[in-house]
């Protein structure tokens, strides 16, 4: 019959708190602050389940388990099984968006320098664009700031009619109507 508890399988990962693993004073030297919430991962060694008392059944499991401090620090210790609990490994919940961010930024990064010398003449290429198109820009479009110059000799050209029709002096509203 399989172990459905995972804390009482020999050799499973399981976790207990430091300040139940070692004295308080050694996890306040450790921890700083969460010296009671620290929890340290640990491999179970033995699981003993005694009886507590005889007339109602009740039985006591503990568990002993080798507990690592990092740094090569190991410490055997028994505890009850409701001090310890099953080592469930962290999930990869994602990236967080600090996390996303850095990555966009290394992989537009890594695009950039793939590209080389491509960045350099997109860059160039509509300063280039800037500095030719006035010249290219037909007189149509130029806006006359000198009154004495003429604006265009072409005859088709809408500019060109209004120069070559003569103006009115007189504004009076029957010749402008047409009446």
């Amino acid at each position: 019959m399989p172990v459905r508890d995972p804390r009482l399988r020999i050799g499973g990962k399981v976790t207990a708190k430091a300040c139940h693993v070692v004295h308080l004073s050694e996890c306040a030297r450790r921890y700083g602050v969460n010296k009671h919430s620290k929890r340290l991962v640990g491999t179970v060694l033995d699981v003993t389940t005694t009886p507590v008392s005889i007339t109602t059944g009740r039985t006591s499991t503990l568990i002993t388990a080798v507990y690592d401090f990092g740094e090569s620090l190991f410490k055997e210790k028994t505890l009850n099984i409701r001090s310890v609990k099953a080592f469930v490994p962290p999930e990869d919940e994602g990236m967080s968006l600090i996390e996303e961010l850095a990555a966009e930024a290394l992989q537009a990064a890594e695009a950039d320098m793939e590209a080389g010398n491509l960045m350099e003449e997109s860059v160039e290429a509509p300063v280039a664009k800037m500095v030719e198109t006035p010249a290219d820009i037909e007189p149509d479009t130029l806006v006359d700031t000198e009154p004495n110059t003429p604006v265009d000799t072409e005859p088709n050209s809408p500019v060109a009619e209004i120069v070559e029709t003569p103006v009115d002096t007189d504004t009076s509203c029957t010749k402008q109507s047409g009446m």
